[in-house]
């Protein structure tokens, strides 16, 4: 055991550093001064936040059989609770715009209190439908203070550092399952379904105080785009390549929620893993997230965004009809299948950012904010699926995966970037 920790602290600091080398110049390195007070804390505090919010998210999955079983209700049923959830998405581009015209930290702030409210209903009303809330509260606040802190920190850090923060904060996605939700089989194995969540909430009031602490509360938006935002969502609908590129986001968040909600159930059937050593295969998914964001930041700077999301996009599909096949082998080709498909489907969910973002320049937010919508829609529609093609068997969600995998790489032939149009606008 200790040898294995070990190897995953080498590999974290090679990750790390390879992160940090690439997206910093020389003479960012040797410019410390460049950077805003508080801000290693504030790297520090915001990363560990996202493993706390993020993993109250991502612990469904490989724990969905055991939810289930202490609500009393069977797989259907759990896995409507997350397609309940993942809908609430479409409420967030209306609840973070709202802080474009208040402080950054009261959007935090505002994310923070939701995800403690979540928790703290199920844990005092254990009961399936405020488990649903409770899932649907915490996803929300998790998606508020992730807008409302990136927000935070193009405000008030340099462009030159800006890159760096913001990878480094968004390990944290990772890291939920890394180190997270080990520590959750943990409790769940030991006291109980409910656990997790009274200790989780406990841990955002914490987080609550050190936001108070360190974060300024007079951090606005640089400028007021409200006027703006019906504007720009009109563009948004209006344009064939930004619909194709929601489209395309929809499509390979439904396909990687069809085979993800219910792999833990699959590797339990199959396998007959324990409550701790679902949690302790689902590190393997972390660290294939972690090695995704490295190979996306070379990619990026070699190959540019749209090539790095297709070359995604056919990894994903030929690594999901994969999975059953390399399941036949035992234990070890499942979690190797795991690892493929999950380190596959990062590469276009991190890559289609920076290429939307160039599709319509002047409605960037909107569109974005649409994105967001989309990854929540896609996830909602893939949980409604997943369950009724797994009564079939685990080798027909892997194939509608693979289906939606190649059906949103030619959604993707269809998305042109603002220079694109211009030169070519048919």
């Amino acid at each position: 055991m200790q040898v294995f920790f070990a190897q995953i602290q080498r590999f974290f600091n090679y990750i790390f550093i390879l992160l940090y080398n690439g997206w910093m110049s020389t003479s960012e390195q040797t410019s410390p001064l460049t950077k805003p007070k508080h801000y290693n804390l504030e790297i520090l505090l915001f990363s560990s936040i996202r493993i706390l919010v993020h993993a109250m998210m991502r612990m469904v999955y490989p724990f969905l059989a055991v939810f289930g079983r202490g609500l009393g209700v069977d797989l259907t049923t759990i896995s409507l609770a997350v397609t309940i959830r993942n809908f609430a998405a479409i409420l967030v581009p209306f609840i973070t715009s709202i802080f474009d015209k208040r402080s950054r930290r009261s959007g935090m702030l505002t994310g923070m209190g939701l995800f403690i409210l979540g928790c703290a209903v199920v844990t005092f009303f254990p009961t399936f439908i405020v488990f649903i809330l409770a899932l649907s509260l915490t996803f929300i606040g998790m998606h508020v203070f992730v807008a409302s802190m990136q927000a935070y920190q193009s405000d008030t850090i340099p462009l030159p550092i800006r890159g760096q923060a913001i990878v480094i904060t968004s390990t944290g996605w990772a890291l939920s399952f890394v180190v997270a939700v080990p520590l959750i089989g943990f409790l769940i194995g030991r006291f109980g379904w409910l656990s997790p969540f009274p200790v989780m909430g406990v841990l955002g009031v914490i987080s609550i105080f050190f936001l108070l602490w360190l974060v300024p509360p007079g951090k606005k938006a640089i400028t007021d785009q409200a006027e703006k935002v019906q504007h720009g969502i009109l563009q948004v609908f209006t344009s064939k390549t930004a619909i194709a590129g929601v489209l395309m986001i929809l499509f390979f968040c439904a396909a990687h929620e069809i085979v993800n909600l219910v792999f833990g159930v699959w590797m339990e059937d199959n396998y007959g893993l324990s409550i701790n050593a679902l949690g302790v295969a689902s590190t393997i998914i972390g660290l294939a997230e972690l090695l995704s964001v490295a190979a996306v930041s070379w990619l990026l700077a070699r190959l540019g965004a749209k090539v790095t999301v297709a070359i995604g996009l056919v990894f994903s599909a030929i690594s999901a009809i994969a999975i059953p096949w390399l399941g036949s082998f035992g234990l070890w080709g499942a979690e190797l299948g795991l690892f493929l498909f999950n380190l596959a489907f990062q590469m276009p969910f991190i890559a289609y950012a920076p290429l939307l973002t160039e599709v319509l320049p002047f409605a960037r937010a909107s569109l974005l904010g649409a994105t967001l919508a989309s990854v929540g829609v896609g996830r909602m529609l893939g949980a409604l699926v997943a369950p009724y093609l797994f009564v079939w068997g685990f080798q027909f969600n892997a194939l509608a995966a693979m289906i939606l995998f190649l059906i949103s790489l030619f959604t993707l032939s269809k998305v042109k970037t603002h220079q694109e149009q211009v030169i070519n606008p048919t």
